[in-house]
């Protein structure tokens, strides 16, 4: 099990794909023959609770169980040099190879751009000044972003890169407002879906930002529900923290699965680009975890 217990990952986001491909040479014992072996590692990026956003190099083959691979302090390696915020940050999503965007590290009306050098140095670029407090954030575009809202009627809004805040035109939102970590968001751009998770209600909202409609899902194995996600094939997968698991959605609100993950009140959630790896981080005080999962096909 991968427990923490003095760091508690806020939140997490795959760097895109970035890869390394390690070569081992060794001597097979039994034939006396030379062989190859190559091992592949992946670049995330994480911030804590103390306000340090780092790179991480980790190896999700290391400890396998039922497809579950759990990452502990001996198999996460710094990269790099990190970044230290002046204020607890809330957020982080990566919008390039290089370009990293975070919320409340300036404080709650700001959202951080930092950069990624080659060797993994972050720096922060500018701090963009927003007239909303956001909480969580998600890519919409190249050049926007959805982000979540505190103490604002509308829950949920799109922000550029350029620092412009806009409204989804033809959505109606409920009219009620939300404290940090109560409602968090994420965009499925294919479908043009607007994902909004309702903790106290245990309820998720699935709307579509074009025709304007919406739909209110809610089930028993959807307890808390917080950090959202887009998975493979335009899904969405939602953290279920009261029932220790993550949900299976379709844009249409069916469920497609329930996946018990091993560890309490799991929280934040993000996947891989090419929709193979997904990570897992949870809130409680004690017996912190982030575990790493390979996702694999349907079988037909």
């Amino acid at each position: 099990m991968s427990c923490f217990p003095k760091t508690r990952f806020n939140d997490s986001a795959f760097r895109y794909d970035d890869q390394y491909t390690l070569s081992m040479t060794y001597t097979d014992a039994a034939s006396k023959k030379t062989r190859t072996s190559q091992i592949t590692k992946s670049v995330a990026s994480f911030f804590d609770e103390n306000g340090v956003l780092c790179m991480y190099l980790y190896q999700p083959e290391v400890k396998m169980l039922k497809n579950n691979v759990s990452v502990s302090k001996k198999e996460l390696q710094r990269l790099g040099t990190p970044y230290k915020f002046k204020g607890s940050p809330q957020s982080v999503v990566c919008v390039s190879h290089d370009t990293l965007c975070v919320t409340g590290g300036g404080g709650y009306k700001a959202v951080c751009l930092l950069s990624v050098s080659t060797d993994n140095t972050i720096t922060l670029t500018r701090e963009i000044k927003t007239s909303s407090k956001f909480d969580s954030l998600c890519c919409m575009s190249p050049s926007h972003m959805v982000v979540s809202t505190m103490d604002n009627p509308r829950p949920a809004r799109m922000l550029s890169l350029d620092g412009v805040e806009n409204d989804f035109d033809h959505v109606v939102f409920p009219t009620k407002t939300y404290k940090a970590n109560e409602s968090l968001c994420t965009y499925v751009q294919s479908k043009n879906t607007l994902v909004l998770t309702d903790r106290n209600a245990h309820t998720v909202f699935l709307y579509d930002t074009v025709k304007g409609t919406s739909r209110a899902v809610t089930n028993e194995n959807i307890q808390e529900p917080c950090g959202c996600c887009v998975g493979p094939g335009d899904t969405v997968l939602v953290c279920s923290e009261n029932n220790n698991s993550i949900v299976h959605l379709s844009v249409d609100g069916k469920i497609l699965g329930i996946y018990p993950v091993d560890m309490l009140f799991p929280r934040s959630i993000c996947v891989s680009k090419n929709a193979t790896r997904l990570a897992v981080s949870n809130s409680p005080k004690d017996a912190k975890k982030l575990q790493m999962y390979n996702i694999s096909p349907a079988n037909s």
